[in-house]
C-alpha cells in the first residue's frame, strides 16, 4: 500500500522536469555568488577597518604615554641641572668671597713690616727674588 502511494502521488512530483537555460543557472549562480561575495566583503572590509582603526589609536595612545613619559624625564632632569647649576653658583659666590677675603690677608701680611730679628740667607733671598 505504501509503494503504491509512492508511486502514484509522490513519484510523478520527484520526476517532474523544467527545461532551464544552462546560461539562466550560470548567471544566477554568479549573481548569487557575487552578491554573497560583496556582504561578505563589506563585511569583512569593515571589520578589517574596525580593527585597524582600534590599532591606530592604542599606538597612537601608546605613542602619547611614552612621549609623556620622555617629557617627564627631561622635566626631571632640566630640574635636576637647575638645582646643580643654583649650588655651583653659590659655591662660586662662596669662593669668589673667600678669594677677596684671601686676597685682604695677604695684603694684609705684605703691608706688616718685617721682623727685626728676621734673617735671610743669600741663596733664600735669590731664590724669592727669581721665583723659584
Amino acid at each position: 500500500m505504501a509503494g503504491l502511494w509512492f508511486s502514484r502521488t509522490l513519484l510523478p512530483i520527484l520526476t517532474f522536469g523544467v527545461t532551464i537555460p544552462l546560461w539562466l543557472i550560470l548567471a544566477a549562480g554568479l549573481w548569487f555568488h557575487l552578491d554573497k561575495s560583496s556582504t561578505v566583503r563589506r563585511a569583512v572590509d569593515r571589520a578589517v577597518s574596525d580593527l585597524v582603526h582600534s590599532a591606530e589609536l592604542e599606538a597612537a595612545a601608546a605613542r602619547e604615554e611614552a612621549l609623556r613619559k620622555i617629557m617627564a624625564e627631561r622635566e626631571r632632569l632640566a630640574e635636576r641641572d637647575r638645582a646643580a647649576l643654583a649650588r655651583f653658583a653659590e659655591m662660586m659666590a662662596d669662593a669668589e668671597i673667600e678669594r677677596r677675603n684671601l686676597l685682604d690677608e695677604i695684603a694684609e701680611l705684605e703691608a706688616q713690616p718685617a721682623p727685626d730679628a728676621c734673617v735671610v740667607d743669600g741663596d733664600l733671598a735669590e731664590r724669592l727674588r727669581l721665583g723659584r
